[in-house]
Formats: C-alpha cells, sequence, structure tokens
C-alpha cells in the first residue's frame, strides 16, 4: 500500500503543479483541458466507470451529437432563456470523442477507419541494471498504468510525464583531445516510477507510449519550474473572428424591431413573435441598409442569421393551435387539487369537454359523407382570417406604421358536385368584421345554391361575429323567406378545438403572399388569392357596396333581455335548429338530439303576421364606406413615399376623421395587432 501511496502522490503533484486552465473563451479546443476527470483523493484502483464513461455518453439521447440549445439571459427574467436553434457542441464532435477516448486509452477508430486497440495492461518483466521489475511490482505497475489513464486530459499527463522524469547535467565528461566533434550530450534523464529509479524502455512500457509522446511532453517542458507548458494548439483567436462591437451591431438592430407575446402556447415560454411579413432576409437587407447610411462596414449574412438563431428566441409566426382554456383550468386544477375523488371528478369533467370536442367534428365528417348522396343538402364551414396589411411591401419603415387592413370572410362548401371555396374581401373602410358582414356574406352565398332544402352550418363561437342574437334572426328570416330552404342546422364547435377547414385554405393564401413583393390595393389582394391555389381555384367576391343593413330585423323579434329571461342562454347554445313556418328554435350544447326549444316571436303578436314581416323584410343597404382615424390617416400618407403614384388618389380620398379630438366612433375596430397575431 506504501507504494500505491506513493503512486498518488506523484499524481496529486502532477494536478497541482498543472497550470490552471485558460481563460481564453475560444471554443475550438483539440484537446480537453477539464482536469477534473481525476481528484486528488480519487483512488487509483482498477474501476469500470471510466470504461463505460464513453459508451454512456453514446447511448444517450440522438440530439446529443448535434448539441444543446444556446441559452441567453432573458431581460425580463433571471432564468436563462433557449435560443430557437442548437449551437455547436464541440465536446460529441466525432474527432473530438476519438481524442479523448484516445487519452483515455480506450478503443477507438481512428481517421482511416482502422480500429486502434485499448491500452491493456500487461506485467513488464525487465532484466536491466535497475532491476526494475523488482522495484515496482506488477500489482504497482498495473496501479501506475490505471492512474496514468485516469487523467484524461492531454495536459495533465503531459505533466505528470513530466514530473516523474528527472532532467540532469552529466556528472562529468570526458575531454577528448584533438576531438573533431566535442560530445552534444547535455543532459541525461533519469525516470522514476514510485522513488524508484528504473529504465526507459520499462518506463515506457509500463504506460503504453511512445517514444515521439516522451520527447514531445519533455520538449515543452519548462528550464525553471519544471512544468509543461500547456497544450496551445486550438486556443488561438481566428483572424475572421468577429469582434464583440460588431456583435453588438447584430444585437441593437434585432432588438431595434418591436417583439410581441403571445398567447398561444406555453405560458412560461421566452418565445416572443415578430410581424409575420417579417423575414430573415428583409431583416438583414435593413441592416445593410443601417450600416450603409452610418459608414459601418457591412457583416455577413451568416453571421447576421448565427446572433439571431442561437442569442434570441424569436419567430416569426404565431403557433397555430390555441389553447383551450377549459382544458388549461381543468389541467391546473388536477395538479393543485390533493383530494384523490375531486381530483378523479375534474379529469372526468376534462375527458367529457374533450370528448364533446370530438362529437362535432364527427357530425361535420357524417354530413361531409351525406352530401354525396343527398342532392339537396349543403355543407358549409365559415371563418374570418386574420386582417391582412392592405400594403405589402418590403420597406422598413412600412413595418413600425399603422395600416389599412383587408379583411377576408372564407366559406368553404361541400355539395354532391363537389368542394367549393368562396372567399368574400373587403378593406376596412368599406366593412367591420361584425355579425353585419357575415350576415351579407352569407346573403349572397346562399344565392347560388337557391334549391337547396337543407342547410348545416360549422364554426367557431366568436360572439361578436357568428354566435349571436343577429345571426339567430337572420336564420330565421332565411329559413322563411326562401321557397326552397326548409331547415338550417347551427353548429358552433367547441371553443379552443375549432380547427376547421377554413384554416387550411387560408394557409394556401399564406404560401402564396411569401412569394409576392408588393401588393398595394384591394384588386391586388383578390388576385393573389384567385391565384393561390392552382386547382380547384377560390372563388373571390369583391364585396365593397354590396353589404345590407340586418340591424332593423331585430325588431321584428322578442326583445333578447325577454328571452333571456326564459333561460335561453346563448352562449350555451352549441347546436341550434331553424325550421320553415316557425318561430320556435330547438338548441341544445352536447350536439345530441335531445333539445330546449324557446320561441323567437314576440308575445304581443300572432304567427300569421310575424311570418308576413319576414316575408316581406327587405334589408336596407348599408353605409359604403367608414370613417378610420386621424391616427391611422396620417401613418398611411407617411407610407405613400414607397407607393406608386398611380395608387396615391386611393388612399388620398379615404373617409377618415378630419383632425385629432373629433368624432372617431367608426375608427380602428380593425387594428394593429389582429393583423399581426390573427383572428381574436
Amino acid at each position: 500500500m506504501d507504494n500505491r501511496n506513493r503512486a498518488k502522490r506523484i499524481v496529486n503533484m502532477a494536478l497541482q503543479s498543472s497550470p490552471p486552465p485558460s481563460s481564453s473563451t475560444s471554443t475550438n479546443e483539440d484537446f480537453s483541458s477539464d482536469h477534473s476527470s481525476y481528484h486528488p483523493q480519487q483512488n487509483v484502483e482498477i474501476s469500470t466507470e471510466l470504461e463505460d464513461s464513453e459508451d454512456n455518453e453514446e447511448r444517450r439521447d440522438p440530439e446529443g451529437p448535434v448539441g444543446n440549445l444556446g441559452e441567453i439571459n432573458h431581460p425580463d427574467s433571471d432564468e436563462p432563456v433557449k435560443g430557437r436553434k442548437r449551437v455547436r457542441n464541440f465536446d460529441r464532435w466525432a474527432k473530438n470523442i476519438r481524442k479523448r477516448k484516445r487519452t483515455a486509452g480506450q478503443e477507438y477508430r481512428n481517421v482511416r477507419g482502422s480500429i486502434v486497440p485499448a491500452k491493456v495492461f500487461t506485467p513488464v518483466v525487465c532484466s536491466c541494471r535497475f532491476k526494475c521489475s523488482e522495484q515496482v511490482s506488477s500489482e504497482n505497475q498495473e496501479a501506475i498504468h490505471v492512474m496514468f489513464y485516469q487523467l484524461t486530459s492531454w495536459d495533465a499527463q503531459t505533466t505528470w510525464l513530466c514530473s516523474a522524469i528527472m532532467t540532469l547535467e552529466p556528472k562529468r565528461r570526458k575531454q577528448r583531445q584533438n576531438a573533431q566533434n566535442p560530445s552534444r550530450i547535455n543532459y541525461v534523464r533519469q525516470f522514476m516510477l514510485l522513488d524508484k529509479r528504473v529504465c526507459k524502455s520499462f518506463f515506457l512500457k509500463v504506460i503504453q507510449i511512445s517514444n515521439k509522446r516522451l520527447d514531445y511532453a519533455l520538449r515543452n517542458k519548462k528550464s525553471v519550474s519544471g512544468i509543461a507548458e500547456r497544450d496551445k494548439r486550438g486556443q488561438h483567436v481566428p483572424a475572421n473572428k468577429l469582434s464583440d462591437e460588431k456583435l453588438n451591431w447584430i444585437k441593437d438592430h434585432i432588438n431595434s424591431f418591436p417583439k410581441f407575446v403571445s398567447h398561444y402556447g406555453e405560458r412560461r415560454s421566452t418565445r416572443k413573435y415578430l410581424r409575420p411579413d417579417l423575414s430573415m432576409n428583409k431583416m438583414y437587407e435593413l441592416f445593410k441598409a443601417k450600416c450603409e447610411s452610418e459608414g459601418k462596414p457591412i457583416l455577413k449574412k451568416s453571421a447576421y442569421v448565427k446572433v439571431f438563431t442561437t442569442e434570441f428566441n424569436i419567430h416569426f409566426y404565431i403557433p397555430k393551435a390555441d389553447t383551450c382554456k377549459t382544458c388549461d383550468i381543468l389541467e391546473i386544477a388536477v395538479k393543485a387539487e390533493e383530494d384523490i375523488e375531486t381530483c378523479l371528478a375534474i379529469r372526468v369533467q376534462k375527458d367529457q369537454h374533450i370528448k364533446l370536442a370530438g362529437e362535432v367534428r364527427n357530425i361535420l365528417n357524417d354530413c361531409k359523407s351525406k352530401v354525396k348522396t343527398e342532392e339537396s343538402l349543403l355543407v358549409a364551414t365559415f371563418d374570418l382570417e386574420r386582417t391582412l396589411p392592405l400594403l405589402y411591401l418590403n420597406t422598413g419603415e412600412v413595418y413600425y406604421l399603422r395600416q389599412l387592413q383587408m379583411l377576408n370572410f372564407g366559406i368553404h362548401a361541400y355539395t354532391k358536385e363537389g368542394e367549393k371555396v368562396l372567399m368574400n374581401m373587403w378593406p376596412e373602410h368599406c366593412g367591420a368584421r361584425g355579425s353585419q358582414e357575415i350576415m351579407s356574406s352569407l346573403h349572397y352565398f346562399l344565392e347560388d345554391f337557391l334549391e337547396v332544402k337543407s342547410l348545416c352550418f360549422f364554426s367557431d363561437c366568436c360572439s361578436g361575429q357568428n354566435r349571436n342574437w343577429n345571426v339567430l334572426h337572420f336564420m330565421i328570416f332565411l329559413v322563411n323567406k326562401s321557397p326552397y330552404l326548409e331547415s338550417i342546422t347551427m353548429h358552433y364547435l367547441v371553443s379552443g378545438h375549432t380547427y376547421l377547414p377554413n384554416d387550411t385554405d387560408f394557409s394556401f393564401i399564406s404560401r402564396e403572399l411569401k412569394k409576392k413583393t408588393d401588393i398595394y390595393t384591394p384588386e391586388d389582394w383578390m388576385k393573389l388569392v384567385r391565384d393561390c391555389r392552382k386547382q380547384k381555384p377560390f372563388t373571390v367576391r369583391d364585396m365593397k357596396n354590396k353589404f345590407l343593413d340586418y340591424e332593423s330585423l331585430t325588431t321584428l323579434f322578442k326583445d333578447y333581455q325577454i328571452v333571456l329571461r326564459e333561460g335561453a342562454k346563448i352562449s350555451k347554445m352549441r347546436k341550434i335548429k331553424f325550421c320553415k313556418g316557425s318561430s320556435i328554435i330547438s338548441y341544445n350544447d352536447d350536439y345530441t338530439e335531445t333539445y330546449e326549444t324557446v320561441d323567437l316571436k314576440p308575445n304581443d303578436m300572432d304567427s300569421g303576421t310575424f311570418f308576413c314581416n319576414l316575408k316581406n323584410y327587405i334589408p336596407e343597404k348599408a353605409p359604403e364606406t367608414r370613417l378610420i382615424s386621424y391616427q391611422k390617416m396620417q401613418d398611411i400618407r407617411k407610407t405613400l413615399k414607397f407607393v406608386p403614384p398611380i395608387h396615391h388618389q386611393f388612399y388620398l380620398t379615404l373617409p377618415h376623421v378630419p383632425r385629432r379630438g373629433g368624432n372617431q366612433e367608426a375608427q380602428d375596430d380593425v387594428n394593429f395587432l389582429p393583423a399581426v397575431f390573427g383572428d381574436d
């Protein structure tokens, strides 16, 4: 044991005399500088832990070799923020794994593909004059061998080699007379193992290293301190490395763009979003323009992209899937509840909610199947797309100004002949995004299907557009006004689970938009929508000056306050049936065939008068224009310098509030944020 303690003291001395790790921030080290793989108090007994370490690393998840996600400091939180892209992990590179295995004496595959066997200890027998085999037993030889390869750092092994070899001047020199070549021996080396002098051959065989490896270690040994210099390979700073000042130019430019936190996805997510009409190419072009204007050298795009993807968690779009409020609340309640029975009851409630969301989808699929055989049946889904900026330009200044918006109401119809998609489009100053615009679009849509007897509608449950008393009154008006229509069934999808075929239709527009550079007028938008799908192109209807005012239709029905007192809450209605010749609607909240009913005919009016009023009702034409705010008009005027003069007249004649503080009743119900983040 005394000999083994001496071996440990040699190792401790090597580690304590080893220089500290370099303060260089370069990540291009060819060899690991981690000295922590061997602790001064670590036992030198033979262990399989080291042999298994690399195998364990290789059995990790497949993302390991690619690298871990980069982390940055989030300005609003002390927690690290992960970048959107993985950064290079040099430790997992094949060549660095090969170096570590070679240094640790493990089996590895060299660059030629050949297998290099592991360093397996074999007892060394030596019959030299130093009697090495007698001085260092086979057990101690094995302990030294294992100890050396537990020093998995190249620098630590080099330091140990230097500490185990004494370099001395010759004690005496033989003076030769008339010698043309004097002696070139300036030093002698003594090899020590466990404080015992051994021969060089024995020393090399115990550790199983080559003479070249030994000479390399001793060549860099400092004469004064006796410590080997640290391996400098891979430590230089690249000549083309960007300075911190230039990297800050990129960071400052990225931070200059307004970012938004979405209500989509995880609430604790540090991800932020830029406007969806921005892109990496656009941002880099703006960065180049800024550098040129400030007289700075233009940095490469690769540097800009690297900083953006590794040091910022920013994306250009909003996730498609909206989280369900009910699912979130119930999930939090389950985690917070300690009582098992209550927890199970909450889980049952959540399962029922998810099942309910699936029921209406099954109904939609059944209706799509029936329509193939029933000629008198029409099935349609409808939804309002996110607002679209009317001016779609690449100019950076436009991204910071309020713009006029374009609205698109999509209707996806299923008939016996096939599927038809109608896009009803209008600019913001011609109509809002309320129930009046929805009813007008449905009115013109049904003019193409006059002979339909049964109509099934599916939509989300947005109260401002689809699920309100105005729409219910309109459905009763339709079914009684049409000479052929006999019934209408409305299905409102469960909130949070409202993905419709219209979302797929809108995705064609989004993809086509990426190919466009400049859009100036509503006609440009309509042409884009017509051309975005090559097979079965969309039908586009310009709704300008076509909106109808159904506001007065409400006066023909029972006041909704009275209906509420009778127990009919529209927020609880998921499936509603309207039949010809009846003022009674049937509804439920579970999509079954069990209904509750409510009569929407005024209590003081007989049925004959009520239906006569419905048949004689003719909606008035809605106002052709709406006022936009003074502030938005000012921003629109600022953008005209980027618009061809031929289109200036359209923008300069927009109806708007003439001055600050004026009547702004009709302003900005279509505002900036919906244009960026989609529907409410």
